[in-house]
């Protein structure tokens, strides 16, 4: 297995190889990386990111909920005041994990609101987007919540593009060796 700093694989010589990675290894990475926004992060490393809050985040409104109930006991109250403080240190995180999601899929956040105006565009032209232009500000919401996900969960262009080389699909990064 290969360290989270490492920069090259002993075996094959690659400058980064994603196969030696275990869950544990790419969480730590997004703890390490905390404030770099530059470079590439695989879709493994944001799921092994975000699934943890995520579950985490479904126990912490389980236990908020049992703290409203009569006869709850300090350790809800000490957990949830503990989660608060996790969640809140893992939000800068988070952001950098999403930016260089982003990166990965040779995007930034700049490009962001002119893919949600072509979302909205193909849209318009539906018949039950007339009905939503009352709720115009909630179609953006939702639109544009849909354009982040869909970068977020799409697989990784291979090869390298204006952030770096390709993590994921190292093969494609020949002229790096």
């Amino acid at each position: 297995m290969l360290a989270p700093e490492a920069e090259q694989c002993p075996e094959c010589g690659l400058r980064f190889c994603p196969q030696r990675r275990n869950p544990w290894s790419w969480y730590c990475r997004s703890w390490k990386l905390w404030r770099s926004t530059t470079g590439r992060a695989t879709p493994q490393e944001f799921y092994a990111f975000f699934i943890p809050h995520a579950m985490l985040s479904v126990w912490w409104w389980i236990e908020v909920y049992r703290m409203q109930q009569p006869g709850a006991d300090e350790f809800c109250y000490l957990f949830v005041a503990i989660l608060s403080i996790y969640h809140l240190s893992a939000i800068v995180p988070l952001c950098t994990l999403l930016t260089r999601r982003l990166h990965d899929r040779d995007g930034s956040w700049s490009d962001l609101p002119e893919e949600i105006k072509v979302a909205m565009d193909d849209h318009a032209n539906s018949h039950w987007c007339f009905i939503l232009n009352y709720f115009e500000p909630f179609v953006w919401l939702l639109m544009a919540v849909h354009v982040l996900l869909r970068e977020i969960f799409c697989d990784t262009l291979p090869g390298p593009n204006r952030f770096g080389p390709s993590i994921r699909y190292p093969r494609y990064n020949s002229h790096l060796r």
